[in-house]
């Protein structure tokens, strides 16, 4: 049972800060070192300083990146910098966007609730992704020091009848709260829903839901040992006291304006590395088709062939290979039956099949025998940005992938699996600053 309940959001004080715009991220994981160094230059309030702080020299547990963030958390809310609202509400959340590859604008609507966390034997909320212990750590400490929620988590659940969307749509009708446009040009408006009649219907239409975490799966693990760590604690824990509760956007799974990103994969460190030998090893799996690069296309080329392989009808297990000198290669599976000598055969068939599976299993584990020597990964969603780290030499052979699909998201989490790191990549994600909740005792 999916249980919600509204808040008293605290939100940015425009009085003080001026253009939203400047002052919100995106959440913490996606956020490079670069980019966190720009987004302390966008404005001095920026939420950059709660959720993503700077190590300084000189730190010591008494001061460091989370005791900075406590303090500026309190400092802007004594400052009205960051107001709270005086009534609980639900917020709803509309973002407009276009892809690089259509035409049509897309449109994602959901809304943000506090969720209950699931207990020991709870089955309501089901990640789909593995996570790392160290940065869950991270996660935990800043919500330990800031005593806050200061970004939605992004899960999905079924709607197939359109019943909390018909809700939602109709509360679009009054202006929104707010309204900006991100780095990224995507639109985003928030609306309050504290109409009590309302409320109770959203959290009637849900409670029978299973929640699929989209995005948050770090923070997700931090809640429940932030729960775990209060419940300890306090002489009188209760189910009902907030640290039971973590800040949730959710979002139809349904709907047509959401979106899925893969994330490709680039390796280097592999010693000896011959394009022509590499080739040759691939094609006992796989079929290899070559297509030249121009230069100054290169990556309007890459993008149009990933976008063709994403709308192939037969979804055939395909993903494209560069290493350099213009000249991109379209690796299909040949067959399951071969994959399947290899593969883990004790993973469910969903979980088994899934693209990065195969790319982890043949290539990864087998032919560069990752398992023997942990190859050195880096992960990024941006078709362009592979191509620049080949072609500097950063990076020797770049993976790009087509996007894992929502089906298989829903299956794998509701069979209580984990598809592995970087697997997926929702799109539009939730900003951080939008709305953020004080876990309060």
């Amino acid at each position: 049972m999916a249980e919600i309940l509204p808040f008293k959001g605290i939100r940015y004080n425009l009085n003080k800060v001026g253009d939203l715009a400047l002052v919100v991220s995106p959440p913490y994981d996606v956020i490079s070192r670069e980019e966190q160094e720009n987004y302390y230059k966008l404005h001095p309030y920026n939420v950059i300083r709660l959720i993503f702080g700077k190590d300084l020299p000189g730190d010591t547990e008494e001061e460091n990146k989370y005791t900075r963030a406590a303090r500026y958390f309190q400092e802007w809310m004594s400052q009205h910098i960051l107001v709270q609202d005086e009534q609980p509400a639900i917020y709803l959340y509309r973002q407009d966007y276009r892809l690089p590859h259509e035409e049509k604008e897309k449109s994602l609507t959901g809304f943000i609730a506090l969720v209950h966390i699931d207990g020991a034997t709870g089955n309501t909320i089901y990640p789909h992704e593995h996570t790392m212990p160290a940065t869950v750590a991270d996660r935990l400490n800043v919500v330990k020091a800031c005593k806050a929620d200061l970004s939605p988590l992004f899960a999905l659940y079924s709607d197939t009848e359109n019943q909390i969307r018909s809700i939602l749509v109709s509360e679009m009708q009054a202006p929104p709260i707010l309204r900006l446009k991100d780095l990224e040009e995507v639109h985003h408006q928030v609306w309050r829903i504290q109409n009590s009649e309302k409320i109770k219907e959203i959290q009637s239409k849900i409670k029978d839901k299973a929640l699929v975490i989209a995005d948050g799966h770090h923070r997700y693990e931090a809640a429940k040992l932030f729960r775990d760590y209060m419940w300890a604690l306090d002489p009188h824990p209760s189910e009902f006291k907030p640290y039971n509760y973590v800040m949730m956007q959710l979002v139809a799974m349904e709907d047509e304006g959401l979106t899925i990103f893969p994330i490709h994969r680039l390796v280097r460190g592999l010693s000896n590395f011959k394009e022509d030998l590499f080739l040759k090893q691939l094609e006992q799996f796989f079929h290899i088709d070559a297509f030249k690069l121009d230069e100054k296309e290169k990556t309007a080329k890459v993008s149009f062939i990933l976008n063709q392989l994403r709308t192939d009808s037969e979804l055939r297990h395909r993903f494209l290979v560069y290493s350099g000198q213009n000249k991109v290669y379209c690796l299909t599976l040949k067959d399951l039956k071969t994959y399947e000598q290899i593969a883990d055969l004790t993973l469910p068939e969903v979980l088994r099949n899934l693209d990065v599976n195969i790319l982890q299993t043949l290539i990864f584990d087998y032919i560069l025998e990752g398992k023997e020597k942990p190859l050195e990964i880096f992960y990024t969603r941006e078709e362009g940005k592979a191509l620049e780290l080949i072609d500097t030499g950063q990076y020797q052979v770049a993976f790009l992938l087509s996007p894992t699909r929502v089906s298989q998201v829903v299956e794998v989490a509701t069979l209580r699996k984990r598809m592995p790191p970087k697997s997926t990549y929702f799109y539009p994600k939730p900003l951080t600053g939008i709305v953020m909740n004080k876990i309060s005792w």
